[in-house]
């Protein structure tokens, strides 16, 4: 009877010691739960660096703070209006008033209801593709601040004519004007020193650009496929025609040298179709493979004065109306195809 006794009891503790582990186990679970939620807020304000969340302004813009700088990004568009006016400088009542200095990357992507934009003067940064597949957009005013054009920041902008860059800029990004089948003329900057990779990439109606003298890089591609531009001239600074410089310029007839051109690239003017003649620096040391092929109206080429020593594979293939070449007696070889 006694065993019968003591058998509710030392059910009894092992009921409260059940309980006591129960207890344990949730007040764990709450501390872990709340050390997420301190980690995850700590990683937030890393990622966000001192920006607070973007505020619906006036005109459908979206504006996020920056506390580094203390003037405000135009961060996002929801409206629908054809032409969008910036303004200079934006209160959220939070942050009080400050200067708008930038776009940022993505802000009008694929809106197809934007026409115009007018930009302040304030703003010195247009973040990568900014205006992104904004196919109805025609015109855009750019500061004279500007001094950062990051790239693909017009890319597929189809309806895009003519656009004024400021003198303040001193680059073009890789892809700015991918692509801007529309865009007829484009005035660049006096203080411009690169154009970035596809930046003119497809803008088949583009029929002339004067490149300013200061500009000494030119990147790959850069004007792929502008076919109807019918002449260009290179400044005293470059010295180098990239990979498919002007790969499939069908209409251009002309390309002046002013400078000491030493190397000309792979497919530089590949399928220039309308490509009479060309005279070629003394300084080239290098023609790389296919770089005028496919250039079918070229009627004579004089490579006397260079000191290439080699002639690549399909350098001049398909040039069916070539009549006559000057070969350097620098040349050791001429590779198999290559005229």
């Amino acid at each position: 009877m006694n065993e019968k006794e003591k058998l509710p009891e030392t059910q009894g503790e092992v009921s409260t010691k059940s309980k006591s582990i129960t207890l344990s186990n949730k007040t764990l679970s709450i501390l872990v739960i709340a050390l997420m939620v301190v980690v995850a807020a700590l990683a937030i304000a890393l990622i966000l660096q001192g920006r607070s969340f973007g505020t619906n302004g006036t005109n459908g813009l979206i504006y996020t703070y920056d506390s580094k700088t203390e003037t405000y990004v135009v961060s996002g568009y929801y409206g629908a209006k054809e032409i969008i006016t910036i303004p200079s400088s934006y209160n959220d009542e939070v942050h009080g008033s400050a200067p708008v200095a930038s776009i940022a990357s993505y802000a009008f992507e694929e809106n197809t209801d934007v026409k115009k934009v007018i930009i302040p003067n304030s703003v010195t940064e247009i973040g990568e593709a900014a205006f992104f597949n904004c196919t109805s957009l025609v015109s855009i005013e750019l500061p004279r601040s500007l001094e950062t054009a990051n790239d693909a920041i017009f890319y597929g902008c189809t309806a895009l004519t003519s656009v004024e860059l400021p003198d303040s800029l001193t680059k073009l990004g890789g892809y700015i004007f991918y692509e801007c089948a529309a865009l007829k003329s484009i005035t660049l900057s006096e203080a411009l020193t690169e154009i970035g990779e596809y930046a003119f990439y497809g803008c088949t109606a583009l029929e002339a650009i004067e490149l300013p003298e200061n500009v000494s890089k030119l990147g790959s591609a850069a004007f792929y496929g502008c076919a109807k531009l019918t002449e260009i001239t290179l400044g005293k600074n470059i010295t180098e025609i990239p990979v498919g410089a002007f790969y499939e310029c069908a209409g251009l007839v002309t390309v002046n040298f002013e400078g000491t051109i030493t190397k000309i690239d792979t497919h530089a003017f590949t399928y220039c179709l309308s490509l009479k003649n060309i005279s070629l620096s003394n300084a080239l040391t290098e023609l790389g493979m296919y770089a005028f092929y496919g250039c079918e109206a070229l009627e004579k080429i004089n490579l006397e004065a260079t000191k290439i020593k080699t002639i690549d594979d399909s350098t001049f293939g398909g040039c069916i109306s070539l009549s006559s070449i000057t070969i350097p007696e620098t040349v050791t070889e001429i590779k198999g195809g290559a005229f």
